[in-house]
């Protein structure tokens, strides 16, 4: 049993935050006992930690991970514990499935699948024609038919 820190940094105020899982909840939660994380950042299976915490975590045992690998342990502690599988997860699933099948990452196929216009920033609805005018609504004073 073990508890992994990964190396993906996202913004949070003024700190870069990455994720701390484990192999159990009674690790985890004694983990940040340990480095000093409140109970009330937990997050249903991780704590988002500060940088500063992370190398406390990795001084005091947790185990440095890839954001790939930080997936599969989520993986195991969601199976374990009843849990949905997360959007990462699905997210993961589909990707190695595309690597393997097409022998390389298609995140454009991906991104046009969930309705995105690749490339251009908008969604999928920018596509869509629009009214010059709304059809006008009853009771609407500025309607033509009022």
């Amino acid at each position: 049993m073990s508890v992994y820190v990964d190396d993906f940094y996202s913004p949070f105020g003024r700190m870069l935050m990455c994720h701390m899982l484990a192999d159990s909840a009674e690790e985890l939660h004694a983990m940040a006992d340990t480095i000093g994380v409140q109970r009330k950042w937990f997050q249903a299976d991780h704590y988002d930690v500060c940088k500063s915490k992370r190398a406390l975590a990795v001084r005091a045992g947790a185990v440095e991970v890839t954001s790939r690998e930080i997936i599969e342990v989520r993986r195991r502690w969601r199976k374990r514990y009843g849990m949905k599988p997360s959007a990462s997860e699905i997210l993961a699933d589909f990707l190695e499935k595309e690597e393997h099948e097409e022998g390389g990452l298609r995140v454009v196929g991906f991104v046009r699948s969930v309705g995105s216009s690749a490339g251009s920033g908008r969604g999928r609805h920018a596509e869509l024609p629009r009214p010059e005018r709304l059809p006008d609504h009853p009771g609407d004073p500025d309607s033509e038919k009022a």
